[in-house]
């Protein structure tokens, strides 16, 4: 089927359609599958873009301990790991929101993979509540440490459609 174009003047109605049967136009929540825009239906739309800089800091590596056993005493390393929160922006829509993070121009994805060194890493994922825009670190430490990094940060939060 064709698409098209609709514009009514008398009352800004505007819709795109599959097919051109009217019913489409003045009725879409009952042919939904035909619609594929219509000026009466509410769409998300960008309410907040937060940026900021994170300052992530040095993380150290593992630390060694020694243990006794039945053969002797060996070293050996203790993994280091733990979590933070940075917190970008304050939105105050009192619910959870849709939202987009990007670090430059690289969209960034739920831990993902900022920094590595040997067997350490640091994840990072945006975190978007009722009332906060922030970033969530996540890093783990086994040979090598992680050094300090800076990085810009913008998020795009969405308003759920009504």
């Amino acid at each position: 089927m064709s698409k098209r174009l609709f514009a009514r003047g008398s009352d800004g109605l505007v819709a795109i359609v599959e097919g051109g049967n009217d019913a489409y136009i003045t009725d879409p929540i009952n042919n939904l599958s035909n619609v594929l825009f219509h000026s009466n239906f509410n769409y998300m739309r960008i309410v907040g873009v937060y940026t900021g800089t994170v300052n992530f800091p040095y993380r150290a590596n593992a630390t060694q301990t020694s243990g006794g056993g039945k053969k002797g005493t060996s070293t050996y390393d203790v993994p280091a790991s733990g979590s933070d929160i940075y917190s970008i922006g304050t939105h105050n829509l009192l619910y959870v929101p849709g939202a987009v993070a990007f670090m430059g121009t690289m969209q960034i994805t739920p831990t993902y993979p900022l920094q590595t060194s040997g067997a350490s890493m640091r994840m990072i994922s945006a975190k978007i509540d009722s009332y906060s825009v922030s970033i969530y670190e996540q890093w783990f430490t086994y040979g090598n440490a992680l050094g300090a990094v800076s990085k810009d940060f913008t998020i795009y939060v969405f308003q759920n459609p009504i």
